[in-house]
């Protein structure tokens, strides 16, 4: 019996995947507002990195640990701040970014 090859997905199908599920849905929109929020306060660039351990602190500290797993996983922030910057063009350029990989 053969078996089908396996093709291991790549980060932007992860991202994807993750971005359709109820915490990727739910992180994009808090990353967005809070980004929103530091650029009205006179931010111009800022690492997204910044704003997703702010969220999983609040999260931490307002509900405790999450029986569901809720997790920010960092293979996520290059896709995350490249959408946001993508989709709100008052935020172009806000984030800093490098060289995608894989």
């Amino acid at each position: 019996m053969n078996q089908p090859l396996l093709i291991p997905k790549t980060l932007d199908e992860k991202y994807r995947e993750w971005r359709q599920t109820p915490h990727g849905r739910i992180i994009y929109a808090e990353a967005l507002r809070r980004a929103l929020f530091l650029q009205t306060k006179g931010l111009q660039h800022l690492g997204v990195k910044f704003i997703l351990e702010s969220i999983r602190w609040d999260r931490l500290y307002h509900t405790g640990i999450d029986a569901e797993g809720f997790k920010v996983n960092n293979n996520t922030s290059s896709r995350l701040s490249r959408e946001i910057m993508q989709e709100q063009p008052l935020l172009q350029d806000f984030f800093e970014t490098r060289a995608l990989k894989g």
